[in-house]
């Protein structure tokens, strides 16, 4: 028991309460329940589950934007038409999250997982489909309509799976693990898709030899296609198998608690002054980052003449750095609690540094190198997308004892909404790329001084750390809403 409640690095169940009010959070006095509290070892195989889930659907969102030149050859597209496949994640995320984020709180996370992995089954499945433009561009469309919808589940759920199966000192960690997930799935895309789909200089050349080449990158593309969807069906069978809603028993005192009503939670979130700074400060800088990052291909290549091998190299690699350091940082949180608003100070104020060091290099400010080019990408990319796992957390500790899938899935929409006006403004024809990257290097400054206004509380932790957490039955102390 003392083993499996440990950190990692050394230093809704029938014994629930409810608790039902609509008044402003503000905890004045508590009552005391009995919970039963137990760690299960399955709690890992869960996570493994959910993040490969996680992982496809992103990569599932991001399909074409790595591989942006070769479907230009292959289909006649225009860098308009690849933005508007990669908008169609966010748009369809903004209008499904609300439902979605009550089948969370009202059906349960098994639900929630097996309707997002169906989903994300159709899209592979219609992006299979051997047809020619236009109307594979229209099943492209509808297969990224699909995959979009798939994304509430796995950006919203990470905190609430994690209170669900974790124990206080490994949430952070295990949030971690799987919200990061997600940005490997980018980092996957971009580095799988421009080494699966051959891409071709046409400059010069003739006809036949042009219409030679599109035939090749159009095979690669439906190679590619083929092999999401053999991959996603075999996901879908590992949630079908096993993926319960949560353990018998809760694994803390906080988790024992049952959270607001959907209703109440979600009127709540709208009117907290707190999360707002945090929603924002996370939204805006992510949200503008992820969007930023899906068109790295077009910014690269219209102001450098960078491949789009090379540009998904440059952006997998500040993915695949953010999502390991902030898994670190996670660890470090779960040991030494109560200090995320100081680590996501320090991580913005690092990557405004290392962006502003891109930006001027890309403009021509400063002599351009590949070894400064990469610095300044990775680097700054990597501080800023480590902060993901940190946020969801402290939005979380920042709202309980609403349910941490509502909140997750609030801040999650607020991401997305921040992300859309980016890639409609590439949609524009003959615009040139100079406004991408001081877009993004304003959109993660704007954190710092949010974040400086926000005043932290750790209601939930402070509730998990108020006994002895090595006894088997545990008195949760349960703070009344007025």
């Amino acid at each position: 028991m003392a083993d499996e409640r440990s950190p990692l690095l050394s230093t809704k169940s029938p014994e629930f309460s409810a608790i039902n009010s609509s008044g402003p959070v503000a905890i004045n006095e508590t009552h005391e329940v009995h919970a039963e509290v137990h760690v299960y070892k399955r709690r890992w195989w869960i996570v493994l589950v959910f993040s490969l889930v996680a992982m496809t659907q992103a990569a599932q969102y991001n399909t074409y934007g790595p591989i942006a030149d070769s479907c230009k050859h292959a289909f006649n597209w225009s860098d308009g038409e690849v933005a508007l496949l990669t908008t169609w994640g966010l748009v369809t995320f903004a209008v499904s999250m609300l439902p979605f984020a009550w089948i969370l709180d009202v059906k349960g996370l098994r639900v929630a997982t097996l309707l997002t992995i169906t989903l994300m089954l159709i899209s592979a499945i219609l992006k299979c489909i051997p047809v020619m433009p236009p109307l594979l561009t229209w099943l492209a469309n509808l297969g990224q309509i699909f995959a979009g919808l798939g994304g509430p589940v796995c950006m919203s759920a990470p905190p609430l799976l994690s209170s669900h199966w974790f124990p206080p000192h490994q949430r952070a960690t295990a949030t971690a693990i799987m919200a990061n997930s997600g940005w490997m799935g980018l980092a996957v895309s971009f580095l799988l898709g421009p080494r699966l789909v051959s891409e071709h200089n046409m400059t010069g050349l003739n006809i036949s030899v042009q219409r030679l080449y599109a035939a090749q990158e159009r095979n690669d593309i439906r190679f590619f296609m083929y092999l999401e969807g053999g991959w996603t069906a075999l996901l879908f069978l590992a949630v079908l198998v096993y993926f319960p809603n949560s353990p018998p028993k809760p694994p803390s005192k906080s988790a024992a608690v049952e959270r607001l009503d959907f209703k109440d939670g979600l009127r709540q979130l709208v009117r907290h002054r707190r999360l707002w700074l945090v929603g924002l400060s996370f939204s805006i800088a992510l949200g503008v980052f992820n969007a930023w990052n899906t068109m790295l291909d077009v910014n690269l290549n219209g102001l450098l003449g960078i491949s789009q091998t090379e540009a998904g190299s440059l952006a997998c690699y500040a993915v695949i750095g953010g999502a390991v350091f902030g898994f670190f940082l996670a660890v470090f949180a779960d040991v030494f609690s109560g200090h995320l608003r100081l680590m996501l100070l320090v991580l913005f104020t690092l990557g405004v540094g290392f962006i502003t060091w891109f930006c001027i290099l890309c403009d021509g400010f400063i002599p351009f190198s590949s070894v400064s080019l990469y610095l300044s990408c990775i680097v700054g990319g990597t501080f800023v997308s480590a902060s993901v796992p940190l946020f969801y957390e402290l939005a979380c500790e920042t709202t309980y004892p609403i349910a941490e899938g509502i909140t997750g899935g609030f801040i999650s929409w607020l991401l997305n909404i921040c992300g859309i006006p980016f890639l409609i403004v590439t949609m524009i024809p003959n615009l040139s790329q100079f406004w991408m990257n001081w877009a993004f290097l304003a959109a993660i400054i704007l954190p710092i001084p949010l974040l400086l206004l926000f005043k932290e509380k750790y209601t939930r932790l402070t509730l998990d750390d108020s006994e002895d957490t090595d006894t088997d039955i545990q008195k949760a102390s349960v703070p009344v809403i007025t």
